[in-house]
């Protein structure tokens, strides 16, 4: 039914029509960084934001509530009795040094929290480290439009508590160990994000050594998840989905699976150029 163009590699942004004569809907593939190259899309991306009825987010960040949030990311066990007392110091001294965070602050969250990732999403912008996410969100509000979320946070949380918190934290001290590697990795996030380059953005995924059944809950039976939901959505409204742009390419990524079930969904080209996000 759907028709995927050949060019699957060469675009963030994608135009989804559910018959010959429907209006579009869009999806658009964000990354959580707040460095401000991320941000220089030209206005085609604003241009069809404006244009659509309903922003569609992974999650509303601000309609968590902190204390659901909180209890989301504790656990009953304490770092102190996962780690041996040597991993334990080196953890609480990283902590201290890079992030200013006392240990015992965070003695009873889930190591997959305190990955690097997680606590410093790249460079920050200049305007204070907007995530892309919360910037559309914020937009989309002062336009008008509706809000709606793809997911739960109790299902994003089942999906990290597939791995045990022992493998969370030998992953979490992985990551704190190799700061050169994470640099380079993170500038070759961005350039791979920067050159739209979906496939190579699942091959990194493929690559960060986490165990395949996480892997695949993470990404893969997401996907399937998000993918029903949209196709939902967007056979009732013009739909603007924004989605981490992991999601879009790959055997199991949401384009392929979108495209058996629509009329097309085919990129739309678009440039990262300095100050655009003038919008």
């Amino acid at each position: 039914m759907g028709t995927l163009v050949a060019q699957t590699t060469s675009s963030l942004l994608w135009e989804i029509k559910t018959s010959k004569r429907s209006k579009p809907s869009y999806l658009f593939g964000t990354i959580h960084i707040s460095n401000p190259e991320v941000f220089a899309f030209d206005q085609v991306v604003y241009e069809k934001l404006k244009q659509s009825k309903l922003l569609v987010l992974e999650l509303i960040p601000d309609q968590i509530p902190p204390q659901e949030l909180y209890k989301a990311m504790s656990m009953d066990s304490s770092l102190e009795q996962l780690l041996s007392p040597s991993d334990y110091d080196f953890l609480a001294n990283k902590l201290e040094e890079e992030y200013h965070i006392p240990v015992r602050q965070v003695d009873r969250i889930k190591p997959f929290f305190l990955n690097p990732a997680v606590l410093d999403p790249g460079e920050q912008s200049e305007e204070g480290g907007e995530p892309m996410d919360v910037h559309l969100l914020n937009l989309s509000r002062g336009w008008n439009k509706e809000i709606a979320a793809l997911e739960t946070l109790q299902e994003q949380i089942q999906v990290i508590d597939q791995v045990s918190l022992r493998d969370q934290a030998a992953l979490l001290l992985e990551s704190l160990r190799s700061d050169s590697a994470s640099d380079a990795d993170f500038h070759q996030l961005l350039d791979v994000y920067l050159r739209q380059d979906i496939e190579a953005l699942v091959e990194l995924a493929d690559n960060e050594g986490i165990p395949v059944a996480f892997r695949r809950a993470l990404l893969d039976d997401r996907n399937n998840r998000m993918a029903s939901r949209i196709l939902d959505l967007i056979q009732h409204k013009r739909c603007f989905i924004a989605v981490g742009a992991g999601h879009l390419g790959g055997s199991a990524g949401l384009i392929r699976l979108l495209s058996g079930n629509v009329y097309s969904i085919t990129p739309i080209h678009f440039t990262f150029n300095h100050g655009s996000r003038d919008h």
